[in-house]
């Protein structure tokens, strides 16, 4: 309920975005419509796709090694990249309650037809990890070319 009523304060250019509260095996899951125009979602695509690696996850030591777990390629957009992604930062900051300097850098996944990540255990790294927000953005566009 207190992600709905944060969508009274956001910026009229974005009175088309609405949450639509879904649930699944008792998570909290909201799919935000309109959160992103196309040329944010596109702004976003232009910087990653020179950068793509294969994806890894987490060795168990702090490291990244590749794994058939996880067959994507991704990259990272450090925090405050620009103003176009500082405004997106902004807008989950409010939605999240999470101040930016407390979010992670934005990852962008890129998944090929038949690629994957599996379902997989995550260990805790400590015990305090209370109130974790993951915000997945969809930007719905095909990396033409890339």
């Amino acid at each position: 309920m207190r992600l709905f009523l944060l969508t009274l304060f956001l910026a009229p250019s974005f009175a088309k975005f609405w949450i639509e509260p879904l649930v699944f095996d008792k998570s909290r899951i909201f799919l935000l419509h309109e959160f992103m125009n196309k040329t944010e979602c596109k702004h976003l695509i232009n910087i990653a796709k020179d950068n793509l690696k294969r994806s890894t996850v987490v060795d168990g030591k702090g490291g990244g090694v590749v794994n058939s777990i996880r067959t994507s390629s991704g990259t990272f957009i450090r925090r405050r990249h620009d103003a176009i992604v500082e405004g997106i930062e902004e807008r989950l900051s409010m939605l999240t309650l999470t101040p930016i300097s407390h979010q992670e850098d934005i990852q962008i996944l890129r998944y090929e037809p038949g690629q994957h990540y599996l379902p997989h255990n995550v260990r805790e790294f400590n015990s305090f990890v209370l109130g974790c927000v993951t915000d997945f953005l969809w930007t719905g566009l095909v990396f033409n070319g890339c």
